[in-house]
């Protein structure tokens, strides 16, 4: 009997043995379920990022994964959230990167806006990007201190580029750049990687030649030398308002419409005697935008239109011929 009773106690507790590691294999399954669980429910945007003990230069700062927030233990009751404020982080002690706190203390990802300037904390560990490069799916200049470039000029190859909020302007196509609070045109050259055109002449689609100076500058007044006429494009001594980027077709092709096509010299002489008030009335009726008329001088110093020196051109006797 006695030695049935040990085979049953040893069997008993051969099942325990067997048990315990299919019920550590639930009690860890369970854990694993619970903790995920206990994960979902709180605030688990700033979460992940610090899931793993992180090197600080400031190590009185603490961090909590369930509120998300970054604080200072005042006492062993009370604590003090860290605003505002920018710390370094790194998770190998060679590498370090600079991390922001929003005004309740919580990590800042994604774009931010601050007196500097706009910068981009990763959205996945909320380090500082300080590199150019990609951007949520866009390219964008960024500076060694991580602003992202705007309204400015910065060395991209083998000039210099405009950029606005991190992007160079310009790209594709030949552009002319009006900068607020400049005056005039700077070309943008679509052949040169957008790159600022310096010392250069141009041609425009409707014939007239342009120079740009050492600094990228449109120059304002005609030049004439043993090339040829350069001539200004009107807006160039103009000072902008705003900053803007024209495509050069689309300018050019605005200009020549509006401009130099329907321009009447002398008014529509073809039907009444030129620079009369009747040839300017017909101009408008015929559909031109602007006339041009010739002024002399009397010999008593009084203006009047007329192309030429003398009145023969226009005058004419009481009976229709011409003045002798």
């Amino acid at each position: 009997m006695a030695k049935k009773r040990r085979k049953r106690r040893l069997k008993k507790w051969v099942k325990i043995v067997l048990a315990m590691p299919v019920l550590a294999v639930f009690v860890f399954l369970g854990w694993t379920l619970f903790d995920i669980y206990a994960l979902s429910i709180v605030d688990t945007e700033y979460r992940y990022v610090y899931e793993k003990p992180l090197i600080r230069l400031d190590h009185e700062i603490h961090y909590d994964m369930e509120g998300g927030i970054f604080y200072k233990q005042i006492d062993k009751e009370n604590r003090a959230p860290v605003t505002n404020q920018v710390l370094v982080v790194s998770e190998d002690g060679e590498i370090f990167h600079e991390i922001r706190t929003d005004d309740m203390g919580r990590l800042i990802t994604g774009w931010y806006v601050g007196s500097g300037g706009r910068y981009y904390y990763t959205r996945d560990h909320g380090w500082l990007v300080t590199e150019s490069g990609e951007i949520e799916g866009r390219y964008y200049r960024v500076a060694d201190n991580g602003r992202i470039l705007d309204r400015e000029w910065a060395q991209d190859g083998d000039g210099l580029c405009w950029y606005i909020n991190g992007e160079r302007a310009g790209l594709g196509e030949d552009s002319l750049l009006f900068i607020e609070g400049q005056q005039g045109f700077y070309f943008l050259e679509a052949d040169h990687n957008s790159n600022r055109a310096e010392n250069k002449e141009i041609t425009l689609t409707d014939g007239r030649r342009v120079r740009f100076d050492e600094e990228g500058h449109i120059l304002n007044e005609v030049i004439r030398d043993e090339n040829g006429v350069y001539y200004p494009i009107p807006e160039s001594s103009i000072t902008a308002e705003e900053t803007a980027v024209i495509p050069l077709s689309e300018f050019v092709s605005t200009q020549e419409e509006e401009g130099v096509r329907y321009v009447n010299h002398r008014g529509y002489h073809v039907q009444a005697p030129e620079n009369s008030l009747r040839a300017y009335m017909q101009s408008y009726e015929q559909g031109y935008t602007y006339v041009e008329c010739d002024i002399q001088m009397t010999a008593d110093g009084i203006p009047v239109l007329l192309h030429t020196p003398t009145i023969n051109a226009v005058a004419r006797n009481a009976d229709g011929s011409a003045l002798s």
